[in-house]
């Protein structure tokens, strides 16, 4: 499609491109047409961009965040495989709050793509990699109570699941917090305790410590808003 055609609205989409993509700003957060493309998932539109400008891959928005990250966010994997085929090293650039791509989809709740990038990236060291708060996607996703991101964590790679976060805290002292009168936070424990990585794991004693700043940390670095 021509780069002129980029600025007319395309039959079922909104008109997401006003300025040719040698524009890398378009909005108050900062957002690319990459940016919005990616979020949007129009595939097409997100081929064009990138077939006259691989490079806005790595424009980052007010965040931080690269188009791979807006397409993460949003689970929409055929725009990630697009954009991992022309520009592969832009999944590994880091957020302003020290979060790779992986934290992302764990925060979001975006089970395929997690699965899709950690196949594809097949980077054990980026899988275990931690945000400022020294947190792991595996103590994002026991904090979030995500069962199946945590059975795919614990069976199917090898992240270091005795990670501490900044506080001390294993992704096992977060389940330790709970009450486990939900069925979750028992499988939870069954899932870290029995998974392929798990090597001498228990409760850190230092929970008790720290567990009164537990619940605003999880909720100051877990639960923030795109």
């Amino acid at each position: 499609m021509p780069v002129q055609q980029l600025v007319l609205p395309q039959k079922g989409s909104p008109s997401l491109l006003r300025s040719p993509p040698s524009a890398s700003i378009s909005s108050r957060r900062k957002s690319s047409p990459l940016h919005l493309a990616a979020a949007k998932g129009y595939i097409d539109i997100v081929k064009s961009l990138i077939s006259v400008n691989p490079e806005t891959c790595f424009v980052r928005d007010r965040d931080g965040r690269n188009p791979l990250h807006i397409a993460a966010i949003k689970g929409h994997v055929s725009v990630l495989k697009e954009l991992l085929r022309v520009r592969p090293d832009a999944a590994r650039i880091l957020t302003d709050r020290g979060e790779t791509i992986l934290h992302l989809c764990v925060r979001y709740n975006q089970l395929e793509a997690l699965k899709f990038l950690v196949e594809t990236l097949d980077d054990p060291d980026f899988v275990s990699c931690k945000d400022h708060y020294g947190n792991t996607i595996l103590h994002i996703a026991v904090a979030d109570k995500q069962v199946e991101a945590i059975k795919f964590l614990s069976t199917s790679t090898r992240i270091e699941v005795n990670a501490l976060n900044e506080y001390g805290l294993t992704a096992l002292d977060f389940n330790c917090t709970q009450s486990y009168r939900d069925f979750k936070d028992w499988e939870i424990k069954e899932l870290l305790i029995g998974g392929s990585n798990a090597k001498d794991i228990k409760c850190n004693c230092r929970v008790e410590l720290v567990g009164s700043n537990l619940a605003s940390h999880k909720n100051k670095t877990i639960h923030q808003h795109l």
